[in-house]
């Protein structure tokens, strides 16, 4: 009798184990994150794989480039860990957090200070989306009024786009140094496009990054290797 129930007590555990393992969330996809820290937002794009309770994938940005990350899952929470390219050299980065579904949200550690991230998957990482999930797409056609901090200087452009798909072209319109052609993309929320504008005749590269809710957005700017800074926008009503 007691041989009998050790056996069927060995049983259950085997039977249990698998379905143990199969509670590991699966990251799989493409995230919109923002990362929150001193009160500044700072977007950037995950792309993770799973593998068991391994994670691997990337992590990029407009002003950090792109760079490796991996980390483990333990049932719904989530670690990762990078390196990215600070101000004084190499500044490893450790991320935690708790995964619900197509959403994510947790702290993060850079040495220098600790933050706060979300993260959403994105639609392109879903198998087959909906006929109500395609038509939920953000479109960013208009004339948009930006407000750009740069330090402590300020600046409002025009920005027109036009939306072809997630194909992003249109005018970057300053009231001090003329119009410039754009392109960028739109990828479920991020938004990120590029233009070429010339001060004082020297040819500058711009780049901006950030997300988008509605007729608003907000994200990062980098004007080439002269400065960085934050931006918010709202769409014009017709």
């Amino acid at each position: 009798m007691h041989r009998r129930a050790l056996i069927l007590g060995v049983a259950a555990c085997l039977a249990l184990a698998p379905m143990a393992a199969a509670q590991d969330a699966n990251v799989s996809g493409t995230w919109t994150a923002t990362f929150t820290t001193d009160g500044q937002d700072h977007p950037a794009t995950l792309t993770l794989k799973t593998d068991g309770a391994k994670a691997t994938g990337t992590i990029a940005s407009v002003q950090r480039g792109e760079t490796d990350v991996s980390g483990t899952i333990q049932g719904k929470t989530l670690t990762l860990s990078f390196t990215m390219q600070g101000q004084n050299g190499p500044m490893p980065i450790a991320m935690k957090g708790d995964i619900d579904g197509d959403t994510m949200r947790g702290t993060f550690d850079f040495g220098q200070g600790t933050g706060t991230w979300t993260a959403k998957r994105g639609a392109q990482a879903t198998d087959a989306p909906t006929k109500d999930e395609s038509s939920a797409k953000p479109d960013v056609s208009g004339t948009w009024v930006f407000a750009i901090e740069i330090a402590n200087i300020t600046a409002t452009p025009t920005v027109v786009f036009k939306q072809d798909g997630e194909a992003l072209t249109g005018e970057y319109r300053s009231q001090q140094y003329g119009t410039f052609p754009l392109k960028g993309t739109l990828k479920g929320n991020a938004i990120e496009f590029t233009f070429e504008m010339a001060i004082e005749g020297n040819a500058l590269a711009v780049s901006y990054a950030g997300t988008v809710d509605g007729d608003r957005m907000k994200g990062e700017m980098s004007y080439g290797a002269m400065a960085d800074g934050t931006f918010t926008a709202q769409r014009q009503k017709k």
